[in-house]
């Protein structure tokens, strides 16, 4: 089992080094992963984390995210089967906005270096009186061009399409 957390304060900053529309307070999260192993050539592995950022208008007011996640994968020898819950609510002046997502995914390993995958993601966004729908469909490849034990370098190569 492993778990993590972290805490960032404040900051004008996002992560691209462009100024915030409205100032972070601070940010923290904490996740676990469980992973069991069933035999020498198959595994499930459990996922739930947790985060929550607190950002401040610009009249003084806040501005809540949190966003709750819970993934659930089943691996047998060098293919992977995935599943993804995601929910992300945000509450601002009075203002409430919510963000499901589910997302379920196949990865093949083809070699030691070498992945392939396609993934579908169905996502809802709640807001005033609304509810937008989109279905994505992503396929994609990884390679590793340096694999030295803790140390990876890989290329990607993705294609995705969204329907609304």
């Amino acid at each position: 089992m492993k778990f993590g957390a972290y805490y960032g304060g404040s900051s004008k900053r996002s992560m691209k080094n462009l100024d915030l529309a409205n100032k972070r307070k601070n940010a923290w999260g904490t996740g676990l992963i469980f992973n069991h192993a069933i035999d020498s050539i198959q595994n499930v592995t459990v996922a739930a984390g947790f985060t929550r950022e607190i950002s401040e208008n610009g009249n003084n007011t806040s501005l809540f995210r949190n966003a709750y996640g819970l993934g659930l994968a089943y691996n047998f020898v060098h293919t992977t089967y995935g599943v993804d819950l995601e929910r992300q609510v945000t509450k601002n002046q009075g203002d409430k906005r919510i963000k499901n997502e589910v997302r379920a995914v196949i990865r093949q390993g083809l070699n030691e270096d070498w992945n392939v995958y396609a993934m579908y993601a169905y996502k809802t966004d709640k807001h005033s009186n609304n509810t937008d729908r989109t279905r994505q469909f992503m396929v994609g490849t990884e390679y590793y061009v340096f694999n030295q034990g803790s140390l990876k370098s890989e290329t990607i190569l993705r294609m995705a399409s969204n329907s609304y």
